[in-house]
């Protein structure tokens, strides 16, 4: 129906805003990474060379980033 639809618009928008906060309470550079990646479809090497990394490095920050944020969010409850 339309409120259940209303309803989980809603839900999936707060979740993203929480998801997009807790991205940015990494800081830099992870934040920049898994932004790049996961906003914009960049590869690590694409990544690397903005942001003056190799693209090994940037696949390690990322790992490490991503374990960080499963962490963070399911302090508050929440799963991605």
């Amino acid at each position: 129906t339309t409120t259940e639809n209303v309803q989980f618009k809603a839900e999936k928008t707060e979740r993203n805003e929480i998801l997009l906060k807790k991205v940015h309470e990494l800081g830099e550079p992870d934040s920049t990474i898994i932004n790049q990646q996961y906003y914009y479809n960049r590869t690590s090497f694409e990544i690397g060379r903005q942001i003056s990394m190799t693209a090994s490095a940037v696949q390690k920050r990322s790992i490490r980033a991503r374990k960080r944020l499963r962490s963070m969010l399911a302090e508050i409850g929440v799963s991605i």
